[in-house]
């Protein structure tokens, strides 16, 4: 999709998800896509449901619309139409609803939920019409943006395999295929060659998440919130770096240390971040005192809660140079993360010190303040 991120319907997942994200104060789901301004995601609500693609029998192949009646029932136009849908039948059979299909020009087929998404992105792919795929605001040569940031309704997945986590290690024997297997362990593996080992200690499993989720996430786990879930997606090529670091970050900013676990916001006086409320003085609370006005989260809240897509593009558009990926307005966490990774990936600027800094690079000079995130930076790089 090409426009701003999309809330994806995670579990308190920090990303995105971030990833990227559900809320109770707007999502922590760092799935890079995960948190809305504070964004913690909801564990994953993809069940065993039917999903039918129904198709114009005149004009397949032609571009899709998707349209619906006001009672919810898919709307016949004149174009090719795809739908996706969750059916109840109730006593109808299948072959029921296709007669009945059938007499109105229509056909009926069943499609793999795992399938629908790429079906849809093709025909969004070959329709022009700007009311159905708006223009996007970032930068599509931008190195910084990351589709996995972009998450729509139909990107959320089951991971392809949960692993626990022992130090360097992952328990890869639950691993449905070899392959599975093999996937996992290359992407566990550039992790622990990049983060240092004492930042890894609080992850307590490893998901893989096929490409189709395009991204990766965070989230506490249910036992025992100071320990955290690693989801990583595949097929990031290139960006798989920044968006280890990305994860990482929201590791460092929201582990228990520095956000104590809590779902009460109530007497929060520093930024809840949806999984609590941040320290007075640590990363998050000192990053939104002075990066984030109170005017800049409601506004930005209310634009993710109405879903208001057009809104957050014009929002970005308006503040463009206050952040360094247009993902980063998601939300503070988001914010932070994306920030950090910029920090560690690309080199020291020439311009710290300078009197016209932009907020964006205001973000990152605040970071090149502090020894110890130097002292990070330095330690990741010299793994990569």
């Amino acid at each position: 999709m090409n426009r701003l991120p999309e809330p994806p319907q995670l579990p308190n997942k920090a990303c995105a998800a971030h990833s990227p994200d559900a809320e109770s104060p707007p999502m922590t789901t760092h799935a890079i896509e995960t948190d809305m301004g504070g964004r913690g995601g909801s564990r994953r609500l993809i069940g065993a449901s039917v999903v039918a693609a129904v198709v114009g029998a005149a004009a397949i192949g032609a571009p899709a619309a998707l349209g619906s009646a006001d009672n919810g029932v898919a709307a016949p136009t004149d174009r090719a139409m795809t739908v996706a849908t969750e059916v109840d039948l109730g006593a109808v059979t299948l072959d029921e609803l296709g007669d009945e299909l059938d007499e109105l020009g229509l056909e009926l087929r069943i499609t793999p939920q795992s399938q629908l998404q790429s079906k849809l992105d093709d025909a969004f792919d070959d329709d022009d019409d700007s009311d159905v795929q708006p223009e996007s605001t970032h930068d599509d040569d931008d190195p910084h943006h990351d589709e996995a940031h972009d998450h729509d309704e139909f990107a959320d997945e089951e991971p392809l395999g949960a692993f626990p986590v022992d130090g360097d290690s992952i328990d890869l024997s639950s691993a449905e295929t070899p392959e599975i297997a093999e996937q996992a362990q290359a992407l566990w593996d550039r992790y622990v060659q990049l983060i240092p080992a004492d930042q890894r200690e609080m992850i307590a499993a490893f998901e893989l998440v096929p490409e189709e989720f395009g991204g990766a996430y965070v989230y506490p786990t249910e036992e025992d919130p100071t320990q955290w879930v690693l989801g990583l997606g595949l097929g990031l090529g290139d960006d798989l770096d920044f968006v280890i670091v990305h994860e990482y970050a929201h590791l460092l900013s929201l582990q228990a240390s520095q956000v104590p676990p809590s779902s009460d916001a109530d007497g929060c006086e520093t930024y809840f971040t949806g999984e609590g409320c941040a320290i007075d003085g640590s990363l998050m609370d000192e990053f939104v005192e002075r990066f984030w006005s109170e005017e800049q989260q409601s506004t930005v809240r209310e634009l993710f809660e109405n879903e208001d897509w057009d809104g957050l593009d014009d929002f970005y558009s308006d503040n463009a140079e206050d952040f360094v990926t247009d993902y980063a307005i998601t939300n503070p966490a988001e914010d932070f993360a994306d920030t950090f990774a910029t920090f560690v990936t690309e080199d020291e600027p020439d311009n710290l010190g300078s009197d016209d800094l932009t907020i964006a690079e205001q973000k990152i000079e605040w970071l090149w303040s502090l020894a110890d995130m130097v002292e990070l930076r330095e330690e990741i790089r010299a793994n990569r």
